[in-house]
């Protein structure tokens, strides 16, 4: 599959630098970190687990005599291990599409998955 930045002549960057610009920093964000500090992964799994207790406890409550008594308990560790895998694959999509470019004039933010985007932020005005 052909994205629209393929042909970029450096990566992060719409085109050539002007004469007398240098990059100074370039990088991606690191998709675990990602995960962790933006899609709230840590949450969520802490959301399912308190889920998870629940049904447990639900499930002793009124009598464990087989195991289609713990449906409700494996329906939710379904769930929790559908939904946080589905945000760590998010993350990751996100860190590859992503491209920070710190030169001595401005700042290029390429970012989008689905709809990407190359943002100028100049230093100087």
């Amino acid at each position: 599959m052909r994205t629209e930045y393929e042909s970029e002549p450096i990566p992060g960057l719409p085109g050539l630098l002007p004469k007398g610009e240098t990059i100074l920093w370039q990088g991606s964000p690191d998709w675990r970190v990602l995960a962790r500090t933006a899609f709230h992964t840590r949450l969520v799994t802490g959301y399912f687990a308190a889920l998870t207790a629940f049904a447990i406890g639900n499930a002793a409550w009124h009598g464990v005599t087989g195991l289609a008594d713990l449906s409700g308990v494996a329906i939710t560790l379904a769930g929790a291990v559908i939904g946080v895998a589905l945000l760590h694959l998010l993350a990751w999509a996100t860190a590859r599409a992503t491209i920070y470019t710190l030169t001595d004039r401005r700042i290029v933010l390429r970012i989008g998955i689905a709809l990407p985007k190359c943002i100028n932020l100049p230093l100087r005005i």
